[in-house]
């Protein structure tokens, strides 16, 4: 599992330092952790309006990599990456969007929001693409600073959660489709605060 994390680790920093084009991602059904992540490492996010989120690891037992504690903050400030990180729950586009996740809540059928996401990228590659490129480079200049500490430190604590036994369950729970126990938990708890609150 850790080899793993570390390969989709360099796939995000490949994304990340693609510097002669831009990257738009395409997001098309349900992305989760290290799924999010590698959208987020693109310069732009488009999600079909169906489209659900959930980038936290936390369900699987694990903390997070693929530069999630440099992207998510980045991208959608402190507060809310606290937010969706600890307590995992899955969120819409429309939320996504309200959170800064995505930048346009598409189509729902996949043929339009491929035409539509088409039209999208070739506008912006044809028009004005030296300055875009040029304004890509500043910014993420911003965002790349000091980022080789806190990915190892990532890296660290994501190992670290590999050897641990709510990591295990957890992978057995998934790979033999049941819900997990803690999944179960967060179920009966959010019901329970629903029949409260409302």
């Amino acid at each position: 599992a850790y080899k793993n994390l570390k390969a989709i680790n360099k796939l995000v920093f490949a994304i990340l330092n693609t510097d002669n084009k831009m990257t738009i991602a395409g997001i098309r059904g349900p992305a989760a952790a290290g799924g999010v992540m590698l959208a987020l490492a693109c310069d732009l996010r488009y999600a079909r309006r169906s489209t659900v989120f959930n980038p936290s690891y936390v369900n699987m037992g694990l903390s997070g990599s693929e530069y999630w504690s440099i992207l998510l903050p980045s991208m959608i400030g402190f507060g809310k990456t606290q937010k969706l990180v600890y307590e995992g729950t899955p969120i819409s586009a429309k939320q996504a969007l309200d959170f800064g996740m995505i930048h346009h809540e598409g189509c729902v059928d996949y043929n339009d929001f491929e035409k539509e996401i088409t039209l999208k990228a070739e506008f912006l590659a044809n028009t004005n693409i030296k300055a875009r490129l040029a304004t890509k480079a500043v910014l993420n200049k911003r965002l790349m600073q000091d980022v080789h500490e806190q990915v190892l430190f990532e890296l660290q604590q994501m190992k670290d959660c590999c050897n641990n036994t709510e990591f295990t369950e957890a992978r057995t729970d998934f790979t033999q489709k049941r819900k997990s126990k803690v999944n179960r938990q967060f179920l009966s708890v959010h019901t329970e605060y629903l029949k409260h609150n409302q």
